[in-house]
């Protein structure tokens, strides 16, 4: 409770937590696009990033676009995410700051700094183009290995103080390249015992979910809780069975909304 009450003036109600997925995209100049088993790899993440162009050419990626629209709108936003304490965190946050949009980051510095390399990070995805119109990423979301916050079992006294004073929070399929579904599944039950409404995005990793056994733990775990599920319909059906979607719409995804 006292450090619940040290956050000050931030102690008050929050229409929406975005969960996790903060990330930098690093926007890089037209160049030829590698086959993806050569894109998709260590070396070449590794090469991106020791090469990566200054902060012009950066912009914040995942749920932050989400957070700056819904601040935008008037709405009371917040983020629960992670990120490090290197030059791509403080970018993030000093952009979110600048909309109006507070972080909590779900672990301490301190306890970030204990758990190892890949906690003192901030997550950037390299956007390639070939400037004809295609485009491709590299990232540590497509490389794992998964979750890559694996030691994240328990959240920071400022995210949970976050999502138990919100009125909704927005997860994507993203998260889970993040967190252990029970990470995910505690932070989301803090909501909830607020009357807090679930929506979920599952977006490209809808795809994966079924496809790959390791995944439907978290399918499972959004789906036992989720009262809003934004997809199309590819991504939808990806979800569940074609057939029985076809037959049984939403409530194919047990009862939610689709």
């Amino acid at each position: 409770i006292s450090s619940l009450l040290a956050l000050g003036d931030d102690f008050g109600p929050v229409d929406v937590v975005a969960l996790g997925n903060m990330c930098v995209d690093v926007l890089l100049p037209p160049c030829s696009i590698p086959p993806p088993g050569e894109l998709k790899s260590e070396v070449t993440l590794a090469v991106l990033t020791a090469d990566a162009p200054n902060e012009s050419y950066w912009e914040v990626g995942g749920n932050c676009n989400f957070l700056i629209a819904a601040s935008r709108m008037g709405l009371r936003a917040e983020c629960a995410g992670h990120i490090g304490d290197d030059v791509y965190g403080g970018f993030l946050r000093q952009v979110l700051e600048d909309e109006g949009v507070p972080l909590r980051r779900l672990v301490s510095p301190e306890a970030a700094s204990q758990a190892g390399c890949s906690m003192t990070q901030t997550l950037l995805c390299f956007v390639l183009t070939d400037g004809n119109g295609a485009h491709a990423f590299c990232s540590r979301y497509d490389l794992g290995p998964w979750p890559l916050l694996a030691d994240v079992h328990e959240i920071d006294a400022a995210a949970a103080s976050a999502l138990s004073r919100c009125s909704a929070v927005f997860v994507n399929g993203f998260v889970f390249d993040e967190l252990r579904p029970s990470a995910v599944g505690a932070a989301i039950a803090l909501a909830k015992a607020n009357g807090a409404g679930v929506f979920f995005d599952p977006g490209p990793r809808a795809f994966t979910f079924v496809r790959e056994p390791a995944r439907r733990e978290a399918l499972d775990t959004i789906l036992g809780v989720v009262d809003v599920v934004i997809a199309t319909l590819e991504e939808a059906a990806a979800l569940v069975d074609a057939e029985v979607l076809a037959l049984a719409g939403h409530g194919a995804l047990g009862g939610t909304a689709v």
